[in-house]
């Protein structure tokens, strides 16, 4: 059983089902090597630090990764190899256009050949026009083909067996926030409606300086407030749940961001 900790959010901790869509992702199908011991142990990227014990197999973590059109986001792997074959290869496919697979061009995003154990670090450009909204992020790492197999694949396709681990994460994309909502001591907020009420807010904030989030309905009523203060400041990623099958229906909600005199808003329109 894998051993995971997670690094919190500085929002309210959540827990969701992922949406029925998701099922037509292909799964891999991974055998275990003579000896085992092989796998992926990190996995960090934007607000997203897992690790875990390498252990090889198929997993849908149902972790989430929030970024923003136009961001940089620098993901590390680190990998474990076993006794079973010198080196690796490992790949991270993101879905940029949601459409379910990991065939298109621009989704395989990291791409490392014959490698040893250990961390690795890429950067990766999200496309100011990408596709918003949710999709997958699949993390792989496989035998090489001097140890009897097939060339990696997104989908774990291999003759002789895919031997490794592959984990599965959402992958949230919002809008680019506007340069005029890049002001101090709190800056551009962005936010989103997902499944079952919860909503995703995504701001900047100034290190110790303490912010406000707030969603209220169109008659001022409050539905959620919270405030928080980031330690080390940038960008902030959370979310929370709209009780109530009455709220959840409402047609609007406005999202606020308070701190010492300044504040900004966006109207989200539900669904």
């Amino acid at each position: 059983m894998k051993n995971i900790t997670k690094t919190a959010f500085s929002c309210l901790a959540f827990c969701m089902i992922a949406l029925s869509a998701f099922g037509q992702y292909c799964v891999p199908v991974v055998d275990v090597a003579n000896g085992g011991g092989m796998g992926i142990t990190i996995v960090s990227a934007a607000n997203l630090n897992r690790t875990s014990v390498a252990t090889e197999g198929f997993i849908y973590t149902g972790d989430s990764i929030i970024v923003a059109q136009g961001d940089t986001v620098s993901i590390t792997v680190a990998t474990e190899i076993g006794d079973s074959c010198p080196n690796n290869h490992i790949r991270v496919y993101i879905d940029m256009n949601a459409d379910q697979d990991f065939e298109d061009a621009g989704e395989e995003v990291v791409t490392l050949d014959n490698q040893v154990a250990g961390t690795f670090t890429e950067d990766v450009p999200i496309p100011v026009a990408t596709t918003t909204g949710i999709r997958r992020m699949r993390v792989m790492n496989k035998m090489i083909e001097s140890c009897g197999h097939d060339p990696i694949d997104p989908c774990g396709l291999d003759s002789n067996a895919y031997h490794g681990e592959v984990e599965d994460y959402l992958f949230f994309v919002n809008v680019k926030p506007g340069i005029e909502d890049l002001k101090a001591p709190a800056g551009y907020l962005s936010a989103w409606q997902m499944s079952n009420g919860f909503i995703a807010v995504k701001y900047k904030a100034a290190a110790g300086i303490p912010v406000t989030l707030s969603a209220t309905d169109l008659s001022g009523k409050t539905l959620f407030s919270q405030q928080e203060v980031s330690a080390t400041g940038g960008d902030v990623s959370c979310m929370f749940q709209i009780g109530g099958e009455a709220n959840r229906q409402m047609h609007l909600l406005l999202i606020r961001i308070e701190s010492e005199g300044f504040s900004t808003s966006r109207k989200l329109l539900l669904f």
